[in-house]
């Protein structure tokens, strides 16, 4: 999000999902779900409340089970 990622998203109609905390102190949920909104129908958001920027360390199984959902 701190990169407009609109090209790639708008050019692909596959579904896709973004996975972000709440307490990430670079992009805040606000901009994630504003950005989830504009494609509404292919994005799915899962909001993590106890995390931050490093969701990926503390809690890989919410990652991995959203990219799983793809596999």
């Amino acid at each position: 999000m701190t990169s407009d990622w609109s090209r790639y998203v708008e050019g692909c109609s596959h579904p896709f999902t973004l996975v972000h905390g709440h307490h990430d102190p670079v992009v805040r949920i606000s901009t994630v779900r504003d950005f989830a909104r504009r494609y509404q129908g292919r994005a799915r958001l899962v909001e993590v409340e106890d995390q931050g920027q490093l969701l990926f360390y503390a809690r890989p199984d919410i990652v991995l089970d959203a990219l799983s959902a793809y596999a």
